[in-house]
């Protein structure tokens, strides 16, 4: 089963992610947890390139995150999976989709359909969108250790960025939405109570 959370940056999803990982291993369930981009070797080398500042059209940007996506599915996801073990990735389609729409104007049956060859055609089981309002979001940003020039996005990006994720998850029977302005435990809390009805912990 392929868990993918969604957020904003700034929403925590790395946080949650990992604590979800914890309690996966405490009920003795077997599982992964995978970032993107990067994730693989290759994928490391593609994000060292994207998190730069180095000049870049914005669809050879989409095809950067793409190979990395690819590679990752192709090392990692597909063959964990058919073992039989849980994947839990920070972040995913949802982020695919919501900021090259943006980036590129293509649209999402386009984006859709690129993720497909990427991923052959591997879907989510389950996708936990933390919606966080973006105040909160840029004040989590600013305790950030390490930046890149995905941090830096606008303030009118993200609130453009959030709205696609809402679109998406209103349109896709999987998603459930989670209120991010809750705190860590009680976002944990109903990640655990949602992840549950998919899985059945010991």
């Amino acid at each position: 089963m392929l868990i993918e959370i969604e957020g904003i940056d700034g929403a925590g999803k790395t946080t949650q992610c990992n604590l979800l990982h914890d309690w996966f291993i405490e009920k003795k369930i077997d599982s992964l947890v995978v970032k993107e981009p990067g994730g693989t070797d290759f994928g490391n080398e593609i994000k060292k390139i994207l998190i730069s500042e180095t000049p870049r059209d914005k669809k050879s940007e989409m095809f950067a995150f793409l190979s990395s996506k690819t590679q990752l599915y192709s090392q990692i996801i597909s063959s964990q999976m058919a073992s039989g073990k849980h994947i839990i990735s920070d972040r995913g389609h949802g982020s695919f989709l919501s900021y090259h729409s943006i980036t590129t104007g293509l649209g999402i049956k386009v984006l859709s359909f690129l993720l497909d060859i990427a991923t052959n055609n591997t879907k989510p089981s389950l996708v936990i969108l933390i919606d966080t309002p973006i105040d909160i979001a840029s004040e989590r940003n600013k305790e950030k250790r390490e930046k890149s020039k995905f941090d830096n996005m606008t303030k009118g990006f993200f609130e453009r960025q959030r709205q696609v994720l809402l679109n998406l998850s209103e349109a896709s029977s999987n998603w459930v939405v989670i209120n991010g302005s809750l705190g860590i435990d009680e976002v944990q809390k109903k990640i655990r109570d949602t992840s549950s009805i998919f899985i059945k912990p010991e």
